[in-house]
C-alpha cells in the first residue's frame, strides 16, 4: 500500500480488512508502517532483525510497551524520550538536567521501584499525555519553550525544548544503541494540544504530566519498570 496517495492509502486499508473479515480466514500481514500495523491487525507481532519484541494487540503495545524499541517504533507523533534520574524527594521525582518533577502516585503506578536504587532511567512521555500547558514553575510540570506549532485544525502539534538530555533510539540499528545528540542544546519534544488552546512560538510554558502518562525504562535493559 504504500506506493498508493494518502487518501487512496486509507480507503485500502479498510478494504483489505473488510474482505478479510468477510472470508473469515486468519491473515498474516507484513509491513514496516506501524500505522498498517495498528489499523489493520487484532494481533501485532514487532519484529527487529528478525527477534521478537512484543506480540499483543495494538492497545496493549501502544499502552504497555515492553521496552523501549517497541515505545520508540509504535505512535506517531514518536513518544519524547529523555534520559532522567530517578531520586527521593517526598517520594519519588524525577531529575531531567535542569529540573525537578515531583509527580505523585509514581510509586503506585510503577511498583517495581519501591525496591529500585535511585539512580539512571529513561523517561517516556507521549505527545497526548502533555496537552494540557500550565503556568511555567507549576508543581509536577516541566517549563519549556515553544519553538514550532503545527496547526490541524481539530489539534495542533506544539515543538518544544526543554532543559534535559534526548534519549533517540534508532530503530534501524542493529545493537538498539542510543543515536547520538546535540551536546548542551537541550531536549526536543512534541504535545498534542487541542486547537483552541493559546499558543505563542518562543513563549514559556510549563507541560503539566501525570503519573499514569509516564513510562519508564532501564537504561541497560531497556526494558520497561513496571
Amino acid at each position: 500500500l504504500s506506493n498508493l496517495d494518502a487518501k487512496l492509502r486509507v480507503q485500502m486499508r479498510a478494504e483489505v480488512l473488510r474482505i478479510q473479515r468477510r472470508i473469515g480466514v486468519a491473515a498474516l500481514y507484513v509491513t514496516h508502517d506501524q500505522v498498517e500495523a495498528m489499523t489493520m491487525g487484532d494481533r501485532v507481532a514487532v519484529l527487529h532483525r528478525g527477534e521478537l519484541q512484543q506480540y499483543a494487540d495494538p492497545q496493549t503495545l501502544y499502552r504497555s510497551p515492553a521496552n523501549l524499541f517497541v515505545a520508540a517504533f509504535i505512535g506517531s507523533p514518536a513518544m519524547n524520550l529523555y534520559h532522567a534520574q530517578l531520586v527521593r524527594d517526598e517520594g519519588l521525582a524525577l531529575e531531567l538536567d535542569g529540573q525537578r518533577v515531583r509527580l505523585d502516585g509514581l510509586s503506585e503506578q510503577h511498583p517495581e521501584l519501591a525496591d529500585r536504587t535511585p539512580g539512571a532511567v529513561i523517561v517516556g512521555v507521549r505527545p497526548e499525555a502533555l496537552g494540557r500547558l500550565v503556568e511555567p514553575g507549576t508543581p509536577g510540570s516541566l517549563t519549556a519553550t515553544i519553538e514550532l506549532v503545527e496547526e490541524l485544525g481539530s489539534e495542533k502539534l506544539v515543538h518544544f525544548r526543554i532543559d534535559a538530555k534526548p534519549f533517540r533510539l534508532d530503530v534501524d540499528d542493529e545493537d538498539l544503541e542510543p543515536a547520538a545528540g546535540l551536546a548542551g542544546a537541550g531536549a526536543e519534544g512534541v504535545a498534542r494540544v487541542d486547537a483552541h488552546v493559546p499558543t505563542t512560538v518562543g513563549g514559556t510554558v510549563g507541560l503539566a504530566i501525570d503519573a499514569e502518562a509516564v513510562y519508564l525504562f532501564d537504561p541497560e535493559s531497556a526494558a520497561a519498570l513496571r
